[in-house]
């Protein structure tokens, strides 16, 4: 359902662009092309103003970038020091008596592979409870981002408001419309949930879900498990070789393992949590970097198509190629074509979300 929003707002946020366009245009039909060419030259400074704006965004996205990424890469490495805390605790509820009746010389690497597995799962859900945190900061963040972008949007309008008013001599209501670049921006994070929203970061490809959620895919779990618990298994093997299967022997042995495991856990743990601070601070960099290049993209290509509209304009009026009413008639019924067009498509997929729920309702009263 919620590309199907999407699918909406975007229909409506291009016929409102278009719109603006044709409004534009059409005023312009009457300029003599020496006049229009001085109008084009005197609003080159207010195009220089829509790039100093999108400067200042990408300024404030770089600066939270860089505190994010340094904050949670820090946090993870101290999260996963603290580990050694309450790893007897967290871990032994972990270690049943039955383990260790493989414990015998013939039977270690048995031993050695289901205590690996538990101490994979272990770190697994450790790293999820940690990576809960993350999602909110990160959530919390694109919030940030979203305020200031509905801010600088907001400043963007009233400065392309000022170039179709010297353009047009005509008042301009466009201050009230934001730039499609920003409607983009404020519209990544979802006023229902406070979320990311997943729609928009499919179609961006800005994987912040996957990245936070499954963090360990970003550490490389399976491949940090084997060399943390590949410098702990030789130790903590070699205190049950020689012991007995009995119930008290097993549950001293038990013990004396997580005893073990945490005096290697201590000391291996340091080098560990330094090699995963780039890996971390990179993944989160880089949703920045995404957002911030997409925002960028998206600015550009609104001036720059702008500036276009204008050139084109003067170029048809220069070649003589451009008959005023004949122009009008087609923009006039270029606007209406568009109008329907948006219109057919919020009929269209309304009657899909109808049909949608109709379908959902009757396989739920089935089942």
């Amino acid at each position: 359902m919620a590309e199907f929003r999407q699918g909406i707002t975007i229909a409506r946020q291009t016929e409102t662009k278009v719109q603006e366009a044709i409004h534009r245009r059409i005023p312009l039909l009457d300029r003599d092309i020496e006049a229009l060419k001085e109008q084009v030259i005197a609003v080159e400074p207010e195009f220089a103003k829509l790039g100093e704006i999108c400067h200042r965004f990408r300024s404030e996205i770089r600066t939270l970038k860089n505190e994010q990424a340094q904050g949670i890469a820090d946090s993870f490495r101290d999260y996963l020091l603290n580990l050694e805390h309450s790893f007897e605790a967290d871990f032994g509820e972990r270690v049943n008596l039955e383990i260790f009746a493989l414990v015998d010389k013939n039977k270690r690497k048995a031993f050695e592979g289901q205590m690996k597995e538990a101490f994979e799962q272990y770190l697994k859900d450790k790293i999820a409870v940690w990576s809960h945190g993350v999602e909110e900061e990160m959530n919390g963040s694109f919030a940030i981002l979203s305020a200031k972008a509905a801010y600088y949007g907001k400043e963007y309008a009233q400065v392309t408001a000022k170039i179709t008013e010297q353009l047009t001599g005509e008042e301009s209501s466009g201050e009230n419309n934001p730039p499609g670049w920003a409607n983009w921006a404020t519209g990544l994070v979802s006023t229902k949930t406070g979320k990311i929203t997943d729609g928009i970061l499919t179609a961006s490809g800005l994987d912040f879900q996957d990245i936070v959620v499954n963090m360990m895919l970003v550490i490389g779990i399976s491949a940090f498990t084997t060399a943390l618990f590949g410098a702990m298994a030789g130790p903590v093997t070699l205190v049950f070789l020689g012991l007995g299967v009995g119930s008290w022997q097993m549950e001293k042995g038990r013990q004396e393992l997580l005893k073990t495991a945490k005096k290697e856990l201590a000391k291996h743990l340091p080098k560990v949590a330094q090699e995963q601070w780039q890996p971390i601070y990179d993944a989160i960099a880089s949703c920045f970097d995404t957002y911030e290049g997409e925002v960028t993209q998206r600015v550009k290509d609104d001036i720059q198509g702008r500036k276009e509209e204008l050139e084109n304009l003067v170029q048809l009026r220069e070649k003589r190629q451009i008959h005023r009413d004949t122009e009008l008639t087609r923009l006039q019924q270029f606007e209406t074509d568009i109008s329907q067009l948006c219109r057919n498509i919020e009929g269209l997929i309304h009657s899909g979300l109808v049909d949608l729920l109709t379908k959902s309702y009757i396989r739920s009263q089935i089942i």
